[in-house]
């Protein structure tokens, strides 16, 4: 004869709760008293052991009692039950039934830390799109592509997306952090692109913003086309050369999500990190046009896909916003931060195009426009000698390896002494 404490059978349990409804429903639902005769015939009654079928037999019998208004679990048991039956379904391969299970819980924290839990360990990340240059989109569109499993849970149980890009950003950088870059270059760029894609459709910028600066924006730099922009800025020329894309039309399309957010909500260290690319690739977009005004049509310029659809405009227009430009962007240089040995490298890189671009204005006699280019430059100075004091500025306020500052004080001498300045 079973004690009082020793579990009893799920239908005594029933006809208790049937003629006494203040019956424990915890002792109705437990696991143990809903297994069969045969079960306990074979197994002694101190041995029996809730096994995951009796969970999901106990989950099942709560739903149909409290649709029956037959009392309620207290809180900590109803959490176990869901879990445990997720548990059940998710080992079985029913995971996104397991989303169903854990979305019953009351709490609305303890739900959503249970279903992100669960979509953590099943989500699946996809292939971004990628542009008709071969470069991978970071938009929306590209990134919201799920699974069937994926999809299922998001049309029929109503979970937010952003739980979706947030478990795919992660996953994604706990496979970046096992990648090497030496080995496998191309999985691992492609696993930093996914992790910010995903990081700005939930829209975290700030972690979004960290894997541009730190990946993205530099590996772009180094890895564009071979043709020299700073030398080809000197000339006034430029051409796309032997890559697909410039190096204007990758930066401008990778921080292209970063238009479409709201000034106050852009990242913290924004204007220290990607609006300096942002800057630097409106200048090489202004040089191209500047290109355009000064080649013929027998000359044949390719033309750059993202940048065709900008109005060729009057070259004086072009060279004040190549000037105001230049001034910001010699003002971001001062604050952006060089962490690593690659950032330094990039910094250098950019500020010798500024330089040189800069030059531009003083080694040819182009038609400019007064304009304001810092208040250290008094009124009395003319346009020319202004742009002189900017690059000057540029030099003094710029870290630049040695034979860079050299080059450019020597440049910089002999200007000035054809301009009368010095």
């Amino acid at each position: 004869m079973l004690s009082r404490n020793s579990s009893r059978d799920v239908c005594y349990h029933l006809l208790r709760l049937a003629s006494r409804p203040w019956h424990s429903l915890e002792r109705t639902l437990d696991p143990q008293s809903i297994r069969s005769s045969r079960e306990r015939c074979h197994q002694p009654s101190g041995e029996l052991l809730a096994s995951d079928s009796s969970w999901a037999s106990s989950w099942h019998l709560w739903r149909v009692l409290m649709s029956l208004g037959m009392g309620s679990l207290n809180p900590i048991a109803t959490a176990r039950l869901h879990e445990e039956f997720a548990s059940h379904l998710e080992a079985g391969g029913l995971w996104e039934w397991a989303v169903f299970a854990l979305m019953h819980e009351v709490d609305p924290h303890i739900r959503a830390a249970s279903v992100k839990r669960l979509i953590a360990r099943n989500v699946k990340l996809q292939p971004l799109e990628k542009t008709p240059e071969g470069q991978w989109r970071l938009d929306e569109e590209s990134v919201s592509r799920f699974n069937e499993a994926e999809s299922f849970i998001l049309r029929r149980f109503g979970v937010p997306a952003k739980w979706f890009h947030e478990a795919k950003a992660c996953l994604a950088r706990s496979l970046l952090a096992s990648h090497s870059s030496a080995i496998d270059a191309d999985t691992h760029r492609l696993l930093a692109n996914l992790e910010a894609a995903h990081w700005l459709a939930s829209q975290h910028y700030d972690a979004a913003h960290a894997v541009y600066m730190k990946y993205l924006l530099p590996d772009i730099m180094l890895h564009s086309s071979a043709v020299s922009i700073s030398s080809i800025l000197a000339d006034t020329h430029l051409a796309t050369g032997g890559s697909p894309a410039s190096l204007a039309t990758k930066l401008m399309t990778a921080l292209q999500p970063f238009n479409e957010i709201p000034r106050g909500s852009l990242p913290s260290a924004f204007e220290k990190g990607a609006e300096v690319y942002m800057v630097y690739s409106r200048i090489l977009s202004l040089a191209y046009q500047l290109a355009l005004c000064n080649k013929t049509e027998e000359e044949g310029i390719e033309r750059d896909g993202f940048l065709e659809s900008s109005q060729v405009r009057d070259i004086s227009d072009i060279l004040e916003d190549l000037l105001a430009n230049a001034q910001q962007l010699v003002d971001l240089l001062q604050s952006m931060p060089t962490p690593t040995f690659r950032d330094r490298v990039v910094k250098s890189e950019i500020a010798v195009t500024v330089i040189r671009l800069i030059s531009v204005f003083l080694n040819n006699d182009l038609p400019l426009k007064p304009s304001e280019i810092g208040s250290e430059i008094s009124e009395g100075l003319d346009e020319k000698n202004s742009v002189l004091c900017q690059r000057l500025k540029l030099l003094t306020n710029i870290d630049l390896p040695s034979e860079a500052i050299l080059s450019e004080m020597e440049a910089l001498t002999a200007t000035g002494i054809s301009q009368c300045v010095f």
